[in-house]
């Protein structure tokens, strides 16, 4: 996952946060293993190469007999690699929806369209002093309305 697509991933991680969804990240990110040996080893304890980015594990509601949902994250340029279309691919075939989000707007439009409610998250979210831009969520410092002495 590059630097940018950091930033998708921060949102989409707070928004589903925000509403309570059950899902994971696995941490299987390019950068890493470092050697071969390390590559191994991470393989053999389950990581799979092309895993995606968000993992739902739950029903969704516009999609009952879904078991949940893979989605793909990826900055507006990005694409996909085979391992990562082979992976979405055994997705749907054991049952769940799988999708790819080019960058903000387009992952948050996805889990609209599987039924989660993610503007009332983003209202809150924001309550919260948090903004969302096409760069990431990042908090938004508040004044201090206290009086100066």
């Amino acid at each position: 996952m590059s630097n940018r697509e950091d930033f998708v991933q921060h949102a989409i991680a707070m928004v589903l946060d925000e509403m309570g969804v059950f899902w994971l990240h696995p941490p299987n990110e390019r950068e890493k293993p470092t050697t071969p040996q390390e590559l191994g080893r991470l393989i053999a304890k389950g990581m799979k190469p092309g895993a995606s980015d968000v993992m739902i594990l739950q029903a969704l509601p516009a999609y009952p007999n879904a078991r949940g949902l893979m989605l793909e994250l990826k900055t507006e340029s990005g694409a996909l690699r085979p391992n990562q279309r082979a992976f979405l691919a055994r997705s749907e075939d054991a049952g769940f929806l799988a999708r790819t989000g080019k960058g903000i707007p387009a992952s948050l439009q996805i889990l609209r369209d599987v039924g989660f409610e993610v503007d009332s998250a983003l209202t809150r979210l924001d309550s919260q002093g948090y903004t969302l831009s096409l760069s990431g969520i990042k908090k938004v410092p508040t004044k201090d309305k206290s009086p100066k002495r």
